[in-house]
């Protein structure tokens, strides 16, 4: 699959080699990049990808050695370096993975060269729903509002054509959500050059439509905000009671060692409840060596399986030897020759904590959108629990080690280096962990300042201790 056409890139290549040394003398206006180091960058991410990415089976329609002669004369032509990193962007996203991404040098954040205008969206059933904005942009823009349109370009057309292509995100609710909002590389549905005039057409509340010029001046403006209650918890850890019997734990957080202990200091408590919330909402990863602590030491008498996970093998001598795979000698070789060759790792199994008491009551766990990484490692680990019931909206569906590069400007990019699934080898990876029980968030929900999740969580938790 992967090998076949190489002998033709590295013609390109040195095609487009020869290109650069005639660009050399000429004036790249401003750009701080020469042709040879555009080139080196767009290199190293396809050569990485070509010899580590694990997921090439799930994107058959992609032929990854075309795209990247295609994206040579892109690269070389880009007019400023930050033009040319949206496209280092866009070509790594055509792997549409969530550890697969570049991210833009710093420098291009502290200058503030992307804004937004004074709105802040959420992803509700597919609508992009205003649920904060500027004080001064409420009687134009009520809070509730759905942006429809982007400079006279329906929402949804708007978001395939200039949002989506630039996001590594998987899952379809994951996508909406990150593009109709807060994007790493300045990419979203409102985002664009800082200072730039858009113009947003909304439907309010009350049906009525009518297009609004902003301008991108957030970070640059100071304005004071209204804004809707969206009913989730900030910082890394929160712990409440609910009814005086239900208790509330959210772990927004696993790249925080700290979550372990002061999941520990509530533990007694939470086996005193009638039932228990845990809340990964806004869990999007850091370290399975966090996550798995709090389930070995509190959540199961019994050791668990974790994610089966596998990764690419390289092998110089059997790809060539595999390259003749037609004869009978060399057929057991053909995997390594089409890039398909892969060997197991370890299981990273959860073995309880005996010397621990355990949480003996009901639990629900809340996931949705935003839920990702090691907290999808968290959730495979807990599958199959009888105990435990999943409440919400499939998650992220990304997780695996990333191998990080350094490219040139002070940018940086990671591939994937191997594929998980759950043990008995269902997917989760670009669909994400399913709910056992399914509940997205509503506008309605939203207006009224409701977390019909969290609602949902304490009915199923009030019917199991019936």
């Amino acid at each position: 699959m992967l090998g076949k056409q190489r002998h033709k890139c590295f013609i390109a290549f040195l095609v487009v080699l020869i290109s650069a040394g005639a660009l050399r003398g000429q004036d790249t206006a401003g750009d701080e990049l020469t042709p040879t180091e555009r080139l080196y960058g767009l290199s190293l991410i396809w050569k990485e990808a070509d010899y580590n990415f694990p997921r090439f089976q799930d994107l058959p329609a992609l032929d990854w050695d075309s795209a990247y002669q295609a994206y040579i004369p892109k690269v070389l032509t880009a007019e400023t370096t930050v033009d040319y990193y949206r496209l280092l962007i866009r070509f790594t996203a055509l792997l549409r993975d969530g550890h697969t991404q570049v991210t833009m040098p710093s420098s291009v954040f502290e200058q503030h060269v992307f804004d937004q205008p004074h709105l802040r969206l959420e992803a509700v059933k597919g609508r992009a729903i205003v649920w904060a904005a500027a004080d001064s942009l409420t009687s134009q823009i009520p809070l509730g509002s759905e942006v429809v349109a982007v400079d006279g370009t329906p929402t949804t057309e708007f978001l395939h054509t200039n949002v989506y292509p630039y996001m590594s995100g998987t899952s379809p609710r994951f996508r909406r959500s990150l593009g109709n909002g807060w994007y790493v590389n300045g990419i979203g549905l409102l985002w664009g050059r800082a200072g730039s005039e858009v113009a947003v057409t909304i439907r309010t509340p009350d049906g009525e439509e009518r297009t609004v010029p902003l301008t991108r001046s957030s970070s640059s403006v100071r304005a004071s905000w209204a804004q809707l209650d969206r009913s989730r918890s900030s910082g890394s850890f929160e712990f409440r009671w609910i009814d005086d019997a239900y208790a509330y734990v959210a772990l927004n957080t696993f790249a925080d060692a700290a979550q372990v202990a002061r999941f520990d200091s509530i533990a007694s408590e939470l086996r005193s409840a009638n039932g228990v919330i845990i809340d990964l909402r806004q869990n999007g990863g850091g370290g399975d060596d966090v996550a798995k602590p709090i389930i070995a030491r509190h959540l199961t008498s019994d050791t668990l399986e974790g994610s089966r996970s596998r990764t690419r093998v390289n092998d110089a001598a059997r790809r060539a030897w595999g390259r003749y795979a037609d004869q009978e000698w060399a057929r057991e070789y053909a995997p390594y020759y089409t890039g398909e060759a892969f060997r197991e790792l370890g299981r990273n199994a959860v073995v309880p904590d005996t010397s621990v008491a355990k949480i003996d009551v009901p639990v629900v766990v809340l996931i949705g959108r935003n839920t990702g990484s090691a907290a999808e490692d968290f959730l495979v680990w807990l599958d199959g629990l009888d105990a435990v019931t999943l409440v919400g909206e499939p998650t992220t569906g990304s997780t695996g080690m990333p191998l990080s590069l350094d490219l040139p400007g002070g940018a940086s990019a990671r591939i994937l280096t191997k594929h998980d699934t759950y043990p008995d080898g269902r997917e989760f990876l670009g669909v994400g962990v399913q709910p056992d029980i399914f509940v997205e968030p509503t506008v309605e929900d939203l207006i009224a300042g409701r977390d019909g999740m969290l609602m949902r969580a304490l009915e199923v938790l009030r019917d199991r201790v019936q």
